[in-house]
């Protein structure tokens, strides 16, 4: 008894059932669903070191060393993230937060929104930072010395407090 394998159209029927089988796990497999969960944040990047170069210009020694820091875009992720409540709301730069070595503070507006980055240094920097020679310990317990400073908004910083947000 002849096999449906041993005839030309037997093995041109299974060659299909073959293909059209295949193609269908490949479709299947292209439309699945990853389950991925994409997750927006920001970060602070130092870039590396530099070294100076006898032309003037600097350029990077070696950019693996260079680090990225997600930054918390919510007052609520700062605070699960271990971020500290620094300050009470300054109205031209709002809430402050900072982590213990961490030499800047996070600034969230009345929506709990990440506002600004406040970089500080206690050498004298150039500009376009400014030399803080007040001590606002109401404002900055946290940095309770005379700094240079260098504040940055991601977005516009008017209404950074309301009355209720002090």
């Amino acid at each position: 008894m002849k096999t449906i394998f041993d005839s030309k159209i037997g093995l041109i029927v299974v060659a299909i059932i073959i293909f059209v089988v295949a193609v269908g796990i490949g479709f299947t497999i292209e439309n699945a669903s990853d389950e991925k969960i994409v997750s927006r944040y920001s970060s602070i990047d130092s870039g590396g070191p530099l070294t100076a170069r006898r032309d003037g210009y600097y350029s990077y020694m070696n950019r693996n060393e260079s680090f990225e820091e997600q930054l918390p875009l919510t007052a609520t992720d700062a605070i699960n993230n271990g971020w500290i409540i620094n300050s009470n709301c300054d109205l031209t730069n709002g809430r402050f937060f900072n982590k213990p070595e961490i030499p800047y503070l996070l600034g969230y507006d009345t929506t709990d929104d990440l506002l600004s980055i406040y970089l500080f240094s206690k050498e004298k920097m150039p500009e376009p930072w400014v030399n803080s020679n007040t001590v606002d310990t109401n404002l900055y317990p946290s940095i309770n010395y005379e700094h240079s400073k260098l504040i940055i908004h991601f977005k516009d910083p008017a209404n950074a407090c309301s009355g209720n947000n002090n």
